[in-house]
């Protein structure tokens, strides 16, 4: 079976969240951004600010003394773990629902020991973040950052008459930064090293608006695309337990972020970690169920994305994690996801363009390799049916490269289940399409291996089979019009399949059950073509329009010049006579 190489979208790709991030080489001279200037932004993500510090640092004195029972009680207020691990804001200021504050006085009669323990834990974690980013300041750091704050005041100052001032969340303003600043590895580097992560755990233990846990959520997945700081993460206790928790959220763009970086750590050294945090079924089963029902474009492409993650992760990893989504029905999933998306595009609304429709393929590719799961996946001919009515699609510009992808999965079910031929035997309309995708692959060598194995297939049971004259003309204006192709392909590749030729004898035996990656492999193929196109002449040249006679004899005078390879034309010689 055929690899499609050099097709996946990169997942370790890191995003801006609302500006370009500077340029940095470990913080010389050259650098854009003081190292100071990011450490007050890391204070800046910490929560609401010096009053958040007060109050953490009050709680926790609370919470070690346990004399003031109405203290403790405000901190199981303020920080409410529900019984599934979920922190929910409590806060008698806030606006919860009258079922919510029901819920939170149940709770708070039924609390145990381990309760309070777990709340205990979240305001500890929120103070020490805290705690870790002050400790890390020397002094000289701090007078920098304030007489740096000073002037920035001050030209604000001077601004405020010119342009109205526009009022943001210095919270989230620093988080975005810090988001655009994750994505330079040194940044990313010196952000680990002065506590962020602390501070992202605990930003994400507690109650937040969406949009600062998305934020949250996009600095982690930008951290995750560089290797020093996914090492970190994974080492920084609760991290990824606490980032895998946050896909039972209902927020499409905290989701989004969610699964680009589940993503980046499948695609790491450190993709062990990630792929146990996601074993359990019920996390599993919620990655699929919101590819399945999302109605939200981005997070059905990240979301698409994540599951050819954990698919086509390092072996390691990927064993781990294939069984069970196999289990739990990822080839159905892909089916109705395929046929969603062609649907869109057979009737003009095509909503998510390529992107989603060509990874949804490559996961299928990916699962048609896996050991032991390719003869599941082609048992299912409605997979099989739907990626053949890709290619057939491949020439509209809503298809484009899918087209591609869906060659090498066609190839590689037909490699497992070799009777789904007959789907596509009497379809000329899909040999046309097929044709078309030659120029395509030129510079992918895997998917070419796949789609002339495809032609290898086709034409060896076209040779066979006594049920093809209905068409035989249909064939023959297929062949003639993409013949062109076909003897441009071979004779661009020809060093290198003959290179292939000397790696791996050929049978034209063998190349009915596998790919053979040769000159001589295609060649035979070629000249199946063109014993159909003689075959037309003999039978039809007297009773058919002249112009479509000349046009069948060059075609066929066209390819039988591929056949120019001396040692493949002894060998055909030898067989005839024997």
């Amino acid at each position: 079976m055929e690899n499609h190489s050099g097709e996946h979208k990169d997942a370790d790709t890191a995003f801006n969240s609302c500006s370009p991030n500077p340029n940095s080489q470990n913080f010389e001279t050259s650098s854009l951004v003081d190292p100071s200037y990011i450490i007050y932004l890391i204070r800046q993500l910490l929560p609401n600010g010096a009053g958040m510090k007060h109050e953490a640092q009050q709680d926790r004195n609370d919470i070690n003394s346990e004399k003031d029972s109405n203290s403790l009680e405000r901190v199981h207020d303020k920080y409410y773990l529900d019984a599934n691990g979920n922190t929910e804001i409590t806060d008698t200021d806030s606006a919860v629902p009258s079922s919510c504050n029901h819920q939170d006085n149940v709770s708070k009669e039924n609390s145990t020991g381990r309760e309070i323990n777990q709340r205990k834990t979240q305001v500890v974690d929120v103070f020490d973040a805290m705690q870790a980013v002050d400790n890390h300041l020397v002094s000289d750091e701090r007078k920098n950052i304030d007489c740096k704050l000073e002037v920035a005041e001050a030209l604000e100052d001077e601004r405020e008459d010119i342009e109205p001032k526009v009022q943001e969340d210095p919270q989230e303003e620093a988080g975005c930064v810090l988001w655009d600043l994750a994505a330079n590895p040194s940044h990313a580097e010196f952000m680990v090293e002065n506590h962020v992560l602390d501070v992202l755990v605990a930003m994400l233990r507690i109650s937040v608006p969406d949009r600062m846990r998305e934020i949250c959520l996009g600095i982690m997945g930008n951290l995750a695309c560089h290797a020093v700081p996914e090492r970190a993460m994974v080492t920084t206790n609760g991290l990824v337990q606490i980032v895998v928790q946050q896909l039972f959220l209902n927020d499409s763009p905290s989701l989004s972020e969610i699964c680009r970086l589940l993503s980046a750590g499948l695609h790491s050294e450190e993709a062990i970690s990630w792929a146990e945090a996601l074993e359990p079924e019920q996390i599993l089963q919620r990655i699929m169920w919101i590819a399945a029902n999302t109605m939200n474009s981005h997070l059905l492409e990240k979301s698409t994305e994540l599951l050819l993650a954990m698919v086509d992760s390092p072996k390691e990893a990927s064993t781990s994690l294939i069984p069970p989504l196999v289990r739990l029905g990822l080839p159905e999933l892909l089916t109705d996801l395929l046929t969603c998306e062609i649907t869109a595009i057979t009737e003009g609304t095509p909503a998510h363009g390529n992107v989603v429709l060509d990874t949804i393929l490559q996961i299928g590719e990916a699962l048609s390799l896996a050991d032991g799961h390719s003869a599941e996946l082609a048992s299912n001919k409605k997979l099989f049916d739907i990626a053949c009515k890709v290619i057939k699609l491949s020439g509209k510009d809503e298809v484009g490269p899918p087209g591609i992808t869906a060659a090498v999965l066609v190839a590689n079910l037909l490699a497992e289940q070799e009777k789904l031929i007959d789907e596509i035997l009497n379809d000329p309309n899909f040999l046309q399409n097929l044709l078309e995708l030659l120029p395509s692959v030129s510079d992918d060598p895997g998917a070419r291996n796949a789609l002339w194995s495809i032609l290898g297939r086709l034409f060896d049971n076209i040779a066979l089979s006594q049920e093809m004259q209905s068409i035989k003309k249909e064939l023959v204006l297929v062949l003639v019009s993409q013949s062109d192709l076909i003897a441009e392909d071979l004779d661009d590749h020809r060093e290198e399949d003959t290179g292939e030729d000397d790696k791996t004898p050929f049978t034209e035996q063998a190349e009915i059950a596998t790919f053979n990656k040769g000159f001589k492999a295609k060649i035979a193929t070629v000249n199946k073509m063109v014993d159909i196109l003689d075959d037309w002449i003999k039978t039809e040249e007297e009773s058919s329009v002249q112009e479509l006679s000349r046009s069948v004899k060059s075609a066929s005078k066209l390819l039988k010049s591929t056949l120019a390879d001396k040692s493949y034309v002894d060998d055909r010689k030898s067989e005839k006579h024997s």
